[in-house]
């Protein structure tokens, strides 16, 4: 095999893997999307300690009124200014959970952020 066989076949397993850890990622990705409309079937497919916060958080109709309101401003994406507001004493695990989606979502913004500054500049 010639060298550059060599690189494209390491190059797709490289892709292959990074998406066969998106796929084991996409039902916890779409709980922090819109917890709100995660069935209760791909709710059980999350990870165990968040299972019973996410039920009890979809019942809860003071947060899916907040969540709404956020969600109705156009452009943004409502998660960011929900979550942190979401009670620590009454769902601990769920703030753990969205803790490390929100930081990979600001990592990404800032670093989005910091190229579009060194293009302008």
């Amino acid at each position: 095999m010639s060298k550059c066989t060599i690189k494209i076949k390491l190059l797709q397993n490289s892709f292959e893997n990074r998406f066969c850890d998106f796929a084991k990622e996409v039902d916890c990705i779409f709980a922090f999307i819109n917890p709100f409309s995660v069935s209760e079937q791909k709710i059980m497919k999350t990870p165990s300690d968040i299972q019973m916060g996410l039920l009890d958080f979809k019942t809860n109709l003071i947060l899916q009124t907040k969540f709404d309101a956020l969600s109705s401003i156009p452009g943004t994406y409502n998660g960011i200014d929900f979550w942190p507001s979401l009670p620590c004493e009454n769902f601990p695990e769920l703030r753990k959970f969205a803790q490390s989606y929100l930081y990979v979502v600001l990592k990404r913004r800032t670093h989005t952020i910091s190229i579009f500054v060194h293009e302008i500049d």
